[in-house]
């Protein structure tokens, strides 16, 4: 769960630009949303990784919107990506677990 990354644009930011010390505007390459996903991405990543270091995970399963599942994959250091056995890029929060478990291999 993460809220922050479904409020909308003005909910995240001021009205004012940022000034840094010399009181030039600052820009945002990315939205306030988008660093709140880059944000989420990060905490997953790490409560994934604290799951490996545990050894509480043996193989890692992903399903992902599109854009989440890319800044998972940069999040996620290399032993934890190598953990990764499938991954699914779709965004399924919306959807009822019998119609995610249809995305899934029979298997598990």
């Amino acid at each position: 769960m993460h809220p922050e990354a479904r409020a909308h644009e003005r909910d995240l930011t001021s009205d004012r630009p940022g000034r840094s010390n010399d009181q030039h505007v600052l820009g945002t390459e990315h939205g306030a949303r988008d660093q709140q996903a880059h944000e989420f991405a990060r905490e997953i990543a790490l409560r994934l990784e604290s799951g490996r270091v545990e050894h509480q995970l043996e193989q890692l399963i992903v399903v992902a919107a599109p854009d989440v599942l890319g800044m998972l994959r940069k999040t996620m250091g290399g032993k934890l990506s190598k953990l990764v056995v499938l991954e699914i890029d779709k965004n399924v929060t919306q959807r009822k677990p019998a119609d995610i478990r249809k995305l899934l291999p029979k298997f598990l």
